[in-house]
């Protein structure tokens, strides 16, 4: 077994693989959800567009998050 797959199948990777997952799994489905429920409730594109900024900041995190663990906020 390659050095790389043996570390992955590591006991501690495994749980941060699966936290990441799960952690990761109910955002994905709001987000992606979201739009369609609102539209089987009734409510206008105009609307639901409204909520999907909802997901901007979280789409460029990978640019402010370094800035945040370099500067803080306060």
């Amino acid at each position: 077994m390659p050095a790389w797959l043996t570390a992955l199948w590591n006991r501690r990777m495994l749980i941060c693989i699966f936290t990441g997952f799960a952690s990761g799994l109910p955002l994905y489905l709001l987000l992606n959800l979201l739009p369609a429920w609102l539209k089987t409730e009734g409510l206008s594109l105009r609307a639901i567009g409204a909520f999907a900024l909802i997901q901007f900041p979280y789409t460029w995190k990978f640019l402010w998050a370094p800035l945040l663990d370099r500067y803080g906020i306060l």
